[in-house]
């Protein structure tokens, strides 16, 4: 049993390792004039549970180089396209909705469905996407999901709004 208990510690110290590495490789390849944080930043921030205010402001991007979730970040950004669950008449039998999304980009820019997402868009869940307005700028505190790739290799990046501000 001991052993097991070894190995298993190994195993969580060389992840670690990866990790960091990769993350050192990722922030050597960012622009030194760019005031966000790094990805190691970002990790080791969100590593301390920090609460909101707290979070980092991190450009869409450099989600590439954190391919695992459950953290939360600030980004600016305009929403380029919005989908809202349709009504379900009371009594009818409707076809399940993965819920209201939006997909934000630091560019404003024409999106016009899901196979238009790349490494510079993400996808965030929310409660009431009429609250948002299309090609507006807004901050927004995401709880960052998970990175997903589908069939013909388009990534999606998905997290779920925790809220958001005017910036225009």
């Amino acid at each position: 049993m001991i052993e097991h208990f070894g190995v298993l510690e190994f195993m969580k110290k060389k992840q670690t390792l990866l990790a960091i590495s990769i993350l050192l490789f990722a922030s050597s390849c960012t622009n030194s004039s760019d005031t966000s944080q790094t990805p190691e930043q970002i990790l080791q921030a969100n590593a301390n549970e920090v609460n909101d205010s707290q979070a980092p402001l991190i450009k869409i991007p450099m989600l590439a180089h954190l391919s695992t979730g459950g953290f939360k970040f600030k980004t600016d950004a305009y929403v380029v396209f919005k989908f809202e669950c349709p009504d379900c008449p009371e009594g009818s039998q409707c076809k399940p909705c993965m819920g209201d999304n939006i997909i934000v980009s630091e560019i404003n820019e024409e999106v016009k469905d899901y196979n238009d997402l790349n490494s510079s868009r993400i996808i965030l869940f929310l409660n009431d996407a009429g609250q948002l307005e299309l090609h507006k700028k807004y901050r927004f505190l995401v709880n960052f999901d998970t990175v997903e790739t589908d069939p013909s290799g388009n990534t999606a990046y998905k997290g779920r709004l925790v809220n958001f501000t005017n910036l225009k």
